[in-house]
């Protein structure tokens, strides 16, 4: 077993994020319920204005067919089922309720080859907020857009950590993991299903969008492992709870109920070998509903 990541990091020399701040202005007081779910309703408007902007099939009933999509920015990044090269991150202020005059902030996050679309993305939002948000369709007006970071996966390579034996991480949305058997994990936090969860998110996302594919799979598909055969020796005292929220899916028209787990992870041991894709894990989030900004968390 080695602590030697370098196929992975070779195969990530591509992962490019640009993370992009957007401060609209509620015209009208607008109810966007809790932190959790805020990102959730910005989804939905993100998807129901960024069809409008991007198609050019005059809005088929049936995407998956329409023979237009291989170029079609709402179905290659929006509609289809696998892991999205965006993130939606509100602002996490405790305010469920923005009175007509306030702000409102919202950093978008986006990954690989959908950084060249970054144009729809920016369109799609500020038109999302003029038709409005929340109960009552409340309009938001863009008043400022920048770049908060641009970064590639080499980036993280020199930072240092400060402690290589001990790590906190704060899951500050709803974590939604699986345990090594496949099953939903409730309750236990263990950093083995967690971390096993991350490399399969960073993994994805290089291929599908970062030209990973092109790597050494096997080499690969070998230092994963190993670096999971590490994780079991890493110490992990979690104070972690479950927590549920309701969202309504416009594509099934029903509401769903969603949730995670939220507190915080102490960790102790060796650290080093993890801490890169830990560090661009708090940029990407992992779990699920992830592009809706479930699944965040800190480094402390």
């Amino acid at each position: 077993m080695s602590n030697d990541t370098g196929a992975i990091k070779n195969s990530l020399v591509d992962f490019n994020v640009l993370i992009l701040t957007f401060v609209f202005r509620a015209l009208e007081d607008v109810s966007l319920g809790p932190d959790e779910t805020k990102g959730d309703k910005w989804r939905g408007a993100l998807g129901y204005s960024l069809k409008r902007e991007t198609c050019r099939a005059q809005y088929p009933k049936d995407c998956p067919t329409c023979q237009l999509k291989a170029d079609c920015t709402y179905f290659m990044y929006f509609l289809n089922d696998k892991p999205h090269p965006y993130i939606l991150r509100p602002k996490l202020d405790t305010k469920p309720v923005y009175a007509k005059g306030e702000e409102i902030t919202l950093e978008l996050v986006l990954i690989g080859n959908a950084i060249v679309r970054s144009h729809a993305f920016i369109a799609a939002l500020i038109n999302a907020g003029k038709k409005g948000m929340g109960k009552g369709r409340a309009r938001l007006l863009s008043e400022t857009l920048e770049i908060t970071q641009r970064f590639d996966f080499n980036d993280l390579l020199g930072c240092e950590l400060m402690n290589t034996n001990r790590i906190t991480i704060e899951l500050i949305t709803p974590m939604k993991l699986k345990d090594n058997n496949g099953a939903i994990n409730y309750g236990e936090f263990t950093f083995t299903a967690f971390f096993k969860a991350l490399m399969m998110r960073i993994r994805n996302l290089s291929n599908l969008y970062c030209a990973g594919k092109a790597s050494d799979r096997k080499a690969i598909d070998g230092e994963i492992q190993d670096l999971l055969s590490m994780s079991d020796s890493v110490n992990c005292q979690h104070s972690t709870k479950w927590q549920d929220y309701k969202r309504y899916s416009s594509r099934q028209k029903s509401t769903m109920k969603i949730g995670g787990l939220i507190g915080s992870v102490k960790l102790d041991g060796d650290l080093d070998v993890f801490y890169p894709y830990l560090k661009i894990g708090e940029i990407l989030g992992t779990g699920q509903y992830t592009s809706s900004g479930f699944g965040r968390y800190k480094l402390l």
